[in-house]
């Protein structure tokens, strides 16, 4: 893997990858930001930099934007904190019956196990509990599984994961929250695909959109696309 392949958008201040699946965002040797400082080396940013701004679970792939400057760094991080950055999925998941509509926008409570691995999802919000929302549309049904695209509002732990599983329709090879197991790889079909921000710096709109994994869980049709609405079930 080659970090200048992955790069979607780079200027002076920051830029955005397509992280792959099974791929730490930080915090080890091969993680997403560590290679990417590597990469940058001979450009002698400051010390730790570029640094992670959001971070994906190592399952999931998808857009990840990295601060070459600390104002850039800070500044993401407000904005990502003040919900004005909408983050857009693409999930396939398994068919479960009864159908869910085509539509829809999901809360519930959000909680985490004591060994914090895992997410608890409850249909209420109680007073220990954050809330996690979501909105949803059906792209396509293919035989034993439906691909949704959605938007997160809300950007808990595991959330799309585990509001999904709540509903008893896990995401594709997501064994930890009780899909059936299609590969040893640790990849699961849940890819974070566009993301529509603001740059701090100039205040410009930008929209980034991450093509999606050329890997068997995805129909063949997808992959390596990164359009969604001329697409038809298979």
């Amino acid at each position: 893997m080659k970090i200048q392949d992955l790069i979607l958008f780079e200027n002076d201040r920051w830029l955005a990858v397509n992280k792959p699946s099974g791929i730490s965002s930080e915090g080890f040797d091969e993680s997403i930001e560590s290679q990417t400082q590597q990469y940058f080396q001979p450009k002698k940013l400051k010390k730790g930099y570029p640094k992670v701004i959001n971070r994906l679970d190592r399952p999931t792939s998808g857009i990840i934007l990295l601060a070459k400057k600390k104002q850039a760094l800070r500044l993401f991080q407000k904005e990502f904190a003040d919900r004005k950055v909408e983050k857009h999925y693409l999930a396939i998941v398994e068919d479960n019956p009864p159908p869910l509509p085509k539509a829809d926008t999901l809360m519930h409570g959000h909680n985490r196990t004591n060994d914090r691995r895992k997410a608890i999802i409850t249909p209420d919000i109680q007073d220990y509990q954050v809330m996690a929302k979501l909105w949803y549309r059906e792209l396509a049904a293919i035989p034993h599984f439906r691909i949704y695209q959605i938007r997160l509002f809300t950007g808990r732990f595991h959330q799309i994961r585990a509001q999904f599983a709540f509903l008893q329709r896990p995401v594709r090879n997501d064994i930890l929250y009780g899909a059936e197991q299609e590969t040893d790889e640790p990849i699961i079909g849940l890819h974070a695909w566009k993301l529509v921000c603001t740059d701090p710096q100039d205040d410009k709109p930008i929209t980034l959109i991450a093509p999606i994994p050329k890997h068997t869980l995805w129909p063949t049709l997808w992959q390596g696309s990164r359009q969604i609405d001329k697409f038809k079930p298979q």
